[in-house]
């Protein structure tokens, strides 16, 4: 439990820091109403991994925090950095909450792997685990999604993987066929360069006949 509070706690402390950004920024100091979408995401995997023992990173990474904030030494910015370190740690605390990302961990997927198999048309093997990270993924961006409007993402994403893979494997094709568009063609292959040698050899040998 140790081990994976420390693997994690620095990314818990970027989300920290994010916020606190977002925090300086606001024309009234205010924190905002929500995570940013990115946040979310960020978030929502972070604590699939820690799970249950996601509040102790959460205060792991607050402790980080605060001392590399007390590194900076002047008493006054220091004291101004740990209230904003406090209030981000709260805020953050509340926001994971209010966005129902606690046990996130837990929720059922919208589709469970055969039901990907056979709405995708997958073929049984690690291609359905690739389908099951992007159904989680979208499901923590969009936590009131449906389940045909998850489906409709992953054929989206099936669509784009398809032609990824169709436009290496022509590139390959054109390779083994012996065409590659995209190499550089050796200079002095051209016919126009071939006859310039030949009429300046030519050129040569009758010089030296005249001498």
């Amino acid at each position: 439990s140790v081990v994976a509070l420390m693997d994690h706690a620095d990314k818990m402390q970027t989300i920290i820091r994010t916020l606190r950004d977002v925090l300086e920024q606001s024309t009234n100091h205010e924190f905002p109403s929500e995570l940013p979408q990115l946040c979310r995401l960020e978030t929502g995997l972070l604590l699939r991994t820690t799970k249950d023992l996601w509040v102790s990173c959460l205060l792991m990474a607050s402790v980080a925090e605060m001392r590399d904030v007390q590194s900076c030494g002047n008493n006054s910015v220091v004291k101004n950095g740990m209230d904003d370190v406090l209030q981000t740690s709260r805020e953050t605390y509340r926001s994971i909450l209010n966005l129902g990302l606690d046990k996130c961990w837990k929720v059922r997927p919208l589709l469970d792997g055969r039901q990907l198999i056979k709405s995708l048309d997958l073929p049984k093997g690690p291609l359905v685990g690739v389908y099951l990270d992007d159904q989680v993924r979208w499901m923590l961006q969009h936590p009131n999604g449906s389940k045909e409007e998850c489906e409709r993402h992953l054929w989206q994403r099936k669509r784009e993987r398809e032609g990824a893979d169709e436009e290496e494997h022509e590139i390959s094709r054109g390779i083994s066929d012996g065409v590659c568009p995209s190499s550089p063609v050796k200079k002095g292959n051209s016919a126009e360069e071939s006859e310039g040698r030949h009429f300046s050899k030519k050129m040569h040998v009758e010089s030296m006949d005249l001498m």
